[in-house]
């Protein structure tokens, strides 16, 4: 695994867009990895990167106080493998001395670990494949980044 940190994030140009786009880029390296997530899940993600609270919690403020409360605390995230085009990831709880791997979808497992921050992990394997594939203009989409 490699670690990967938040590098930016799009976001539609058009109102009806639903889509924002992470962009994941190696520590010390240039290879980067691009995950299409939820504008909700995007949304936990800048008022964490940025750190904001609203008055009321969201979902990610919500699993991080379950896991407070019940003395568990996220120790990483992992985007472990790709399969039919969708990005599978894990969620490491440590739990009463133990560590246990919680699947997630990648847009919760990021959103979590920006709130928490906590290292964002990526197989090697995706990193070799994004690499050296053109996934994301294939789509054709124009975006916008933040930040600017």
């Amino acid at each position: 695994m490699n670690e990967v940190i938040v590098e930016k994030m799009t976001y539609p140009w058009h109102p009806m867009r639903q889509d924002v786009w992470i962009v994941l880029k190696e520590k010390n390296k240039d290879r980067r990895l691009y995950i299409n997530i939820g504008r909700r899940e995007a949304v936990a993600m800048i008022l964490a990167l940025e750190e904001e609270k609203l008055p009321r919690p969201l979902e990610h403020d919500l699993i991080t106080t379950l896991f407070e409360k019940l003395d568990g605390k996220i120790k990483e995230v992992a985007i472990t493998r790709i399969e039919d085009r969708t990005f599978f990831a894990t969620i490491s709880v440590e739990s009463e001395g133990a560590v246990h791997a919680i699947d997630a979808r990648p847009s919760d497992a990021l959103a979590l670990a920006t709130r928490e921050k906590v290292p964002i992990f990526v197989h090697k394997k995706i990193l070799e494949w994004a690499s050296k594939t053109d996934y994301v203009t294939k789509q054709g989409r124009q975006v916008i980044f933040w930040p600017e």
